[in-house]
């Protein structure tokens, strides 16, 4: 049995109405978060009203030499190896310093936010004053060549991967808001237009906003009040998990939230009687809506064929054209969503409770590799490049061999033991457009994270040069592999800022390995660098062929 065409169109008629409300309610809602709470000018406005810069520089104050007592008593090593750091930190933390340090992080947090950089904002250990005379002082508490740590750095430092996730979840919030105003917007403007072809006559088309108007007056409404009931009830009691992780008193958290949540609700809660005021109007002027909103007889066997198939034709139109721009977001969501790993950013966040990384009640400690990849002329991250590391753990003598691949911040991340490593690149997924650089021996000694950072240099299209490897394996007089020992090869090409010779350590089966331009060189030990009990040996010619690996072997006697 056929449906008949007047149902079918006052079925769309009302769906288009009801989803064009939901539509107006998502757009106002996305535009007033990006206006409001997710604008830098906001929160700047509530980190003066609360006072957070004093109760900053009060809790670093007062926590800073608890700390560095705490890490005197428990870690004297790494105490020792870092206190140049601590002291520059300790001295730093001036309320002046801390003051500038909020303001620059809060500019550079949205900026990594909204999508203008891909790095967390750095934090200033110096600053500089202008005296009576117009000379530029340094700040003698900053230790000189130190000006800056990059933020991400601390946090990974101190073991607090989660922070630098949570700040990446909230980055792709930003990301969803903007889109989602952006579909809205354009799903709305389509609504529309299939209302107008829908209707025959302006008053059914003031009824079709009438009916928007009132899904949408609803949805604010609800949200407002639910916004104020969450403030006022629910908030309270629920903050404590919130301010424990926060090192600020738990009123001014309190305090700083209702504050963020206070704009909403006077907009959502504005928007409803606003609605409701000039649905109230459209009563006035096109009758009871609840009547039907579509008269019955709006087509029937009278209405002209051609009007029919004109109808019929624009809509399937306007369906192909939403069909093909849908189409094309979904791409470059998809391929936004891809590019900046937000698929790793959910997992992690999802798994935060659920996921827990099991440490033996040995002692045992967990080491952390990052490695950073940049171009090395403009010090933009490198994402998608596969490095892997291999090696044996000091510790149980397992061999590790993973390989992973770099993030949307040129940032790649492995969790070996205690160590000696080899970090190579793969040659088939290697960014052509630079020059792949020589494997490297990493030698894992603290605990925590190892921060590595390896500076990519792009090809030289003008005047491209094959280039092949050399491998050098050193054993010593019982023809057993020495590893950890330095070898060095003269440079085809010194320049300006680059050293005379490149060089590469030997891994765990004494092989070191060096990727050069085709020609002929010389490998060497540095007197200095060479172990006491070897004897320094003569350097050897060696050469290198285009695309081809060569092998060479040196035996080191002892004195």
């Amino acid at each position: 049995m056929s449906v008949p065409a007047a149902k079918i169109r006052k079925t769309a008629y009302i769906s288009s109405a009801i989803l064009a409300g939901i539509l107006v309610f998502l757009f106002q809602t996305c535009l007033s978060l990006s206006a409001v709470q997710l604008s830098n000018s906001f929160h700047k406005e509530l980190f003066e009203k609360h006072s957070i810069y004093s109760h900053v520089s009060d809790v670093i104050s007062s926590s800073m030499d608890s700390y560095l007592n705490s890490l005197k008593k428990s870690s004297p090593e790494e105490y020792s190896q870092h206190s140049e750091i601590f002291d520059m930190l300790n001295k730093s933390t001036t309320p002046d310093m801390i003051s500038k340090n909020l303001d620059s992080i809060s500019n550079g947090l949205f900026d990594y936010f909204t999508g203008k950089t891909s790095f967390l904002p750095d934090l200033y250990l110096n600053s500089q004053k202008v005296s009576s005379n117009g000379y530029i002082q340094k700040d003698p508490s900053a230790i000189a060549g130190i000006g800056k740590i990059n933020l991400n750095a601390v946090l990974l430092y101190i073991n607090r991967n989660d922070i630098v996730n949570y700040l990446a979840f909230i980055r792709f919030v930003y990301y969803a808001v903007k889109q989602v105003e952006n579909l809205s917007l354009m799903f709305l403007i389509f609504a529309v237009i299939i209302a107008v072809v829908l209707c025959k006559k302006a008053l059914e088309l003031l009824k079709w906003f009438g009916i928007a108007l009132t899904v949408y007056g609803i949805l604010s409404l609800l949200s407002g009040i639910s916004l104020f009931i969450f403030k006022n009830l629910i908030l309270p009691s629920g903050i404590s998990p919130i301010a424990m992780s926060l090192p600020l008193p738990r009123d001014v958290i309190l305090s700083y939230i209702r504050d963020c949540l206070t704009p909403a609700i006077i907009i959502m809660s504005g928007a409803a009687v606003i609605c409701f005021v000039i649905w109230a109007a459209l009563r006035k002027i096109t009758g009871n809506f609840s009547r039907p909103a579509v008269p019955e007889n709006i087509e029937n066997k009278y209405t002209p064929s051609s009007n029919r198939i004109l109808k019929v034709t624009v809509f399937s139109l306007i369906c192909v054209l939403m069909a093909s721009i849908t189409f094309f977001k979904v791409h470059t969501i998809t391929r936004d969503f891809e590019s900046n790993d937000f698929s790793s950013v959910i997992y992690k966040i999802r798994n935060v409770s659920t996921s827990t990384k099991v440490i033996a009640a040995s002692g045992d400690t967990i080491y952390m590799l990052q490695i950073n990849l940049v171009d090395q002329n403009d010090n933009k991250p490198v994402p998608n490049t596969k490095i892997n590391i291999s090696g044996k753990s000091s510790v149980n003598n397992q061999t590790y061999n993973e390989t992973g691949k770099t993030d949307f911040s040129g940032i790649a991340k492995f969790y070996p033991d205690k160590g000696s490593y080899y970090l190579s690149f793969l040659t088939e997924d290697f960014p052509s457009q630079f020059v792949m650089p020589s494997p490297v021996f990493i030698e894992l000694k603290t605990a925590g994270t190892t921060i590595m950072t390896v500076n990519l240099k792009p090809n030289e299209i003008d005047n491209p040069l094959s280039s092949g490897i050399i491998e050098v394996e050193v054993l010593d007089s019982r023809n057993k592999p020495i590893s950890g020992i330095e070898l060095s090869i003269n440079n085809p090409a010194p320049s300006l800022g680059h050293p005379d010779a490149v060089h590469a350590y030997t891994d765990s089966s004494g092989i070191a390995v060096f990727k050069i331009s085709e020609g002929s060189y010389r490998a060497f030990f540095e007197e200095a660098k060479l172990p006491s009990k070897y004897a320094l040996p003569a350097q050897i010619d060696v050469s290198v062929k285009a695309d081809e690996t060569t092998r060479y072997e040196i035996r080191l006697s002892n004195k």
